[in-house]
């Protein structure tokens, strides 16, 4: 992986970790375990984390399909 990859795979691991803490700490304040939020409604603001979480996550194993096939 070369350096800019490594910068780009930290960018994206801190922002998942910094949208993770945050779509959390929503869900505690809500009453909710983040664990159950494939199992209840969410507000648009919590469902918007919970896409760019996903988004990340995705765009994170792609980065890492792509350096297994280099």
């Amino acid at each position: 992986m070369s350096t800019d990859e490594d910068d780009e795979v930290s960018r994206i691991r801190e922002r998942l970790r910094l949208v993770t803490e945050q779509f959390e700490r929503e869900m505690r304040e809500r009453g909710f375990d983040p664990q159950q939020a494939e199992n209840v409604p969410l507000t648009q603001s919590l469902a918007n984390l919970h896409l760019e979480q996903t988004n990340l996550r995705s765009k994170l194993a792609e980065l890492f399909s792509e350096e297994e096939l280099s």
